[in-house]
């Protein structure tokens, strides 16, 4: 596609760690599993966006800024060219957009819980996001990133096997206990029960119909 040739061609050559952009681009490709072409699609499009993010710091390095932002809105452009179908342009955006989710220090079970909420392909961002440090080939970095995704799946494996609430219907509660509570059907039930999933997300309540079902006594009066 020549949004990616245009990376490897002398006047608009992009260097980073490892080389330039194009050839990372090829090393992320072959450190993807054979077997999932649409995940090896999103490894050739991921860095689509830093031909148009590239810039010279004040510490004379070169930076994407938001590289993932811009190449999720050229991927739409590249969708609608080669006439994809909508489930793979929700796919192929989504995990241009997500590979930089950060997958180290820091990382928490609920920061994976809200990641797992919105996007049904988490593992694929997390191989994606494997490859993409296995193509710039600085062991140090592979290395770090290799043990904060292996942290992350850990996180997935255990919301997984809690079978966790991810979203509203899977709460122990539903509209029809709020509207024995005295509640009105309409848009404050939806967001009433937003924020209980929230919470629950959060940890800061337990997904247990009594639980639930006091917060919204105690916080709202009908």
């Amino acid at each position: 596609m020549a949004d990616r040739k245009r990376c490897c061609t002398d006047e608009n050559m992009v260097v980073e760690p490892g080389g330039d952009a194009f050839n990372h681009t090829l090393r992320v490709v072959d450190a993807l599993p054979a077997d999932k072409p649409q995940l090896r699609l999103a490894g050739l499009l991921h860095d689509v966006g830093k031909l148009k993010t590239a810039c010279m710091g004040e510490d004379n390095e070169l930076h994407f800024y938001q590289h993932e932002k811009v190449g999720a809105e050229m991927v739409n452009v590249i969708a609608d060219r080669f006439k994809m179908s909508n489930e793979l342009r929700e796919y192929l955006t989504f995990l241009v957009a997500n590979h930089m989710f950060p997958m180290g220090k820091g990382l928490t079970k609920a920061a994976v819980k809200r990641f797992m909420q919105r996007c049904p392909y988490y593992r694929d961002v997390a191989e994606l996001r494997l490859a993409d440090k296995k193509g710039n080939l600085v062991f140090s970095a592979c290395n770090e990133v290799h043990e904060g995704v292996h942290e992350f799946l850990r996180f997935v494996e255990e919301i997984e096997a809690e079978n966790a609430a991810l979203k509203v219907t899977d709460l122990e509660v539903n509209g029809h206990d709020l509207m024995v509570l005295g509640m009105k059907p309409g848009p404050e039930m939806g967001r009433v029960l937003r924020e209980l999933l929230d919470l629950v997300v959060d940890e800061a309540l337990e997904n247990d119909r009594e639980t639930l079902l006091d917060y919204v006594r105690r916080n709202y009066e009908f």
